[in-house]
């Protein structure tokens, strides 16, 4: 599923970056146009598999470790490669961001604090840190075990915020998920539904997708759509109904996922810009955009992420 989400915001923004390069508008009702929306899959994943993960953790430094061996050694190494890129054939619409930017962007939270994204997909890595740090409160004072009556309790705030004209784009609002709460309360009640079939999650799990809903209606009913073909996909991995999901290629695009979205956006944007300015066909610069990006991603993946992963927890391990 991961993999699945990856290409289809690979394809978006593959889809988009050859509209930018070819002036072409970017508002035609094609499918792929709606491959960002990727992103709220990766939102549910990350309840799912945060919460099964902070359910056998035994201590809060593991999951604190585990979560920055897994999530930083690839993103420093992405960060260093675009700018790079960036460096090398810089394009107007890369290039506004100042020292302060690259420097607070090393620490990952510089959209808790308004400054520019070297690359604009790493807004998503701020609503992570924040799940993280939300789902780690929770485990240090014992909540985990009311995570229904919590995540409750939360979607009614949320549906509450924009009547109250509550800011979500401040910090608190920032930290507190008022926008995307709902994806990863829904992912952490599709896997309790797993081993208990209760009609309270049923229950919960349709407050969720109402709440998302009543905001994709008022941009499209596409998105609303989207959103309900993603939580049908959850029913089906709920209930044991995906298992022809598990192939090689999936796995293997499930596997680089990570250092693939972090590296496709600017990377495969300056690979269209240029190719494209040397003179090369759509259909050449199409095959070496995905080559580029696959390799890339595969070969971050497998000499930075894994064996940073390895060494930082058998070090954690000792």
């Amino acid at each position: 599923m991961r993999g699945l989400a990856a290409l289809a915001v690979v394809g978006y923004h593959f889809y988009t970056g050859m509209n930018s390069v070819y002036k072409r508008p970017d508002n035609l009702n094609f499918p792929v146009f709606y491959g960002y929306l990727g992103v709220y899959l990766f939102f549910m994943i990350s309840g799912y598999v945060i919460f099964m993960t902070l359910e056998k953790t035994k201590s809060w430094k593991d999951f604190v470790i585990s979560r920055f061996s897994r999530l930083y050694p690839a993103y420093w190494a992405a960060l260093l490669l675009t700018l790079l890129f960036i460096a090398a054939y810089p394009l107007s619409e890369l290039t506004h961001f100042t020292s302060r930017d690259i420097a607070f962007n090393f620490s990952m939270l510089q959209g808790f604090f308004d400054f520019k994204h070297i690359d604009g997909v790493y807004w998503t890595l701020t609503v992570e840190l924040a799940f993280y740090l939300l789902m780690l409160i929770l485990y240090l004072s014992k909540q985990l075990k009311n995570i229904e009556i919590i995540g409750f309790l939360w979607l009614l705030v949320l549906n509450l915020a924009d009547h109250f004209n509550f800011q979500q784009t401040n910090i608190l609002g920032k930290i507190l998920l008022l926008d995307y709460w709902q994806w990863f309360f829904a992912g952490i009640l599709f896997y309790k539904l797993r081993s208990a079939r209760s009609l309270k999650y049923h229950l919960l799990i349709a407050f969720c997708l109402a709440t998302q809903l009543r905001e994709s209606v008022s941009f499209s009913l596409s998105i609303a759509f989207v959103s309900v073909l993603f939580f049908s996909v959850f029913y089906l991995l709920a209930f044991g109904r995906l298992a022809f999901l598990n192939k090689k290629i999936l796995v293997f695009f499930g596997t680089i996922s990570y250092c693939l979205y972090l590296t496709h956006h600017n990377i495969g944007l300056i690979t269209i810009s240029y190719l494209h300015q040397i003179g090369w066909s759509q259909v050449f610069i199409a095959v070496s955009y995905f080559a580029v990006i696959l390799s890339i991603a595969a070969a971050l993946t497998y000499l930075v992420e894994r064996p940073a992963l390895r060494a930082i927890r058998k070090e954690l391990a000792k």
